[in-house]
């Protein structure tokens, strides 16, 4: 397998910056100024912010073997460099590294993943909050996330090694979550939107952390394969 070297990837990579304005010609409610006494009784009748959505994202990508990019997204009423927001409300950064050696694929930032057969660890297809029960027909895999979704990743590192027949993977993610909290500090449920364009809204913004960490071990023929997988998943 060819070496990489720094000056040929630079010199033959693909960048590419793309950007996205929405300038919407209707008025929702939210964007109505209510009178003060309507505003005191219902103080997430106004959006935080104006009615634009914008995002920028960046790409590298040399060959199929090595990619990274950033990504950036304001949502419509959402506010801007205020309300704890340091500019954008969301950003997601990606690194991926693939056939290097015995080195299989090694993902830094966010990824996503698909292990044992889709029915342990999967966000490779997203059916709602859950990251853990998807069919898919591919084989174990991990790729870059460049969504600008703010769910249904993981966040932190994930690393595959192939010895001939052999695939050993391995990974670990640390991702703050929306969610609405109970009285005494436990979760009454996920917010799984990624907006926060209301005190309400932006009240539950990482309002927990999600940990997994995990692995697969799997050993494949040409007709058939046998693996083991194991996740544990914490919510704080």
């Amino acid at each position: 397998k060819e070496k990489l070297k720094v000056k040929e990837i630079f010199k033959n990579g693909h960048h590419e910056l793309s950007t996205r304005l929405d300038v919407p010609l209707y008025k929702r409610d939210g964007y109505k100024i209510p009178s003060d006494e309507e505003l005191l009784k219902n103080p997430n009748k106004v959006y935080l912010g104006n009615s634009l959505y914008h995002n920028i994202r960046y790409s590298f990508k040399y060959r199929n073997k090595l990619f990274f990019g950033l990504t950036t997204e304001k949502d419509q009423g959402e506010p801007f460099g205020s309300y704890g927001n340091k500019g954008y409300d969301a950003y997601s950064f990606h690194f991926l590294l693939k056939d290097c050696g015995f080195l299989k694929t090694l993902a830094l930032g966010d990824y996503r993943l698909k292990f044992g057969e889709g029915l342990v660890v999967n966000t490779d297809y997203y059916f709602g909050k859950s990251t853990m029960l998807s069919l898919t027909p591919d084989r174990n895999t991990i790729k870059k996330f460049s969504s600008t979704s703010e769910t249904s990743f993981f966040r932190g590192a994930s690393v595959s090694f192939q010895f001939n027949k052999l695939d050993i993977s391995a990974f670990y993610s640390y991702l703050p979550t929306d969610a609405t909290l109970r009285k005494d500090g436990t979760i009454s449920s996920m917010k799984t939107d990624g907006l926060h364009r209301t005190l309400l809204e932006l009240s539950k913004k990482h309002n927990t952390v999600e940990q997994s960490v995990g692995g697969d071990i799997t050993w494949h023929d040409k007709y058939f394969s046998v693996g083991v997988t194991s996740l544990y998943q914490h919510f704080n």
